[in-house]
């Protein structure tokens, strides 16, 4: 089975752009690429995940003494939400077969995976389902 004629049509397209295109990247300029030292002091000054005063030491739990984001320290400090004298644990609200951890593209193929084979599936996500990192890359 061949391509279809529109992309047979697609292809020809870039077939015959691509000797521009190679020209007009051989034409350009690339930026030289930065040393290791050149490279850490950039992160240090700019990305915020690198940047001293965007870290702080988490003070309990098996993180601790790691630097991390406030925002997640903030997290791992809390008190916890839920209270463990309302749980009745005898009575679960939901029975499964597989729980899906992530509705990106693994977690969906996964669960479809899984659900064609019969079993019961549930997928846990902190967003929509499909607003993943998976839609960005």
């Amino acid at each position: 089975m061949g391509y279809p004629d529109s992309l047979k049509q697609l292809i020809k397209k870039v077939e015959s752009t691509r000797p521009d295109r190679v020209k007009k990247k051989q034409d350009s300029v690339e930026f030289p690429a930065l040393s290791l030292e050149d490279r850490d002091k950039v992160l240090k000054a700019y990305h915020p995940d690198v940047k001293e005063e965007g870290r702080r030491e988490v003070m309990i739990g098996p993180n601790k003494g790691y630097r991390i984001a406030h925002e997640y320290v903030d997290i791992l400090e809390a008190k916890s939400r839920i209270s463990p004298e309302k749980i009745d644990l005898s009575k679960p609200d939901y029975e499964t077969d597989v729980l899906v951890i992530g509705g990106g593209g693994a977690g969906t193929a996964a669960a479809l995976l899984a659900q064609e084979q019969g079993a019961k599936v549930i997928i846990c996500t902190k967003l929509r389902h499909g607003d993943a990192n998976t839609m960005m890359a």
